[in-house]
């Protein structure tokens, strides 16, 4: 959850996988983001966060009023090139989320494949020993 510099919970997110949330900062001061892992506390997690400000950059060297329309497509422009490298950053930390789970499940399977062709190899030499035992004739002479 995140809270706001007087205590208050801004939100609350609970059993969340991924999640993007994104809101306005109404008081300046410190903010608190609150992590658990207390569902599955047996597994690794990865957390990744990124804080910004919309804040325009040009605010201390032109004043609003005498801003002209270059400078707001300039900032606007700054504010879409942020948005693609933050989408950029959390496709690449995703990839690389789901590309150790890929390679996990790889591994499980391939020893799950050798434990397997193991079996049958032990079960096809016991029941190739075992029909064998059939056609051995044990004759007893009287």
């Amino acid at each position: 959850h995140i809270l706001n510099p007087n205590g208050g919970v801004i939100t609350h997110i609970d059993k969340a996988v991924e999640h993007d949330f994104e809101f306005l900062a109404e008081t300046s001061g410190e903010y608190s983001f609150c992590f658990g892992n207390l569902k599955t506390y047996h597994d690794m997690k990865s957390i990744t966060f990124e804080l910004f400000s919309d804040r325009p950059v040009m605010n201390n060297v032109v004043d609003k009023n005498s801003m002209d329309d270059l400078h707001r497509k300039l900032e606007q422009l700054q504010h879409l090139v942020r948005d693609v490298q933050s989408s950029q950053r959390y496709l690449r930390n995703r990839e690389k989320r789901h590309r150790s789970t890929t390679e996990s499940t790889n591994t499980r399977v391939l020893w799950w494949s050798i434990i397997e062709a193991v079996a049958i190899v032990i079960l096809s030499t016991f029941q190739v020993y075992y029909i064998k035992s059939f056609f051995n004739s044990k004759r007893t002479i009287i």
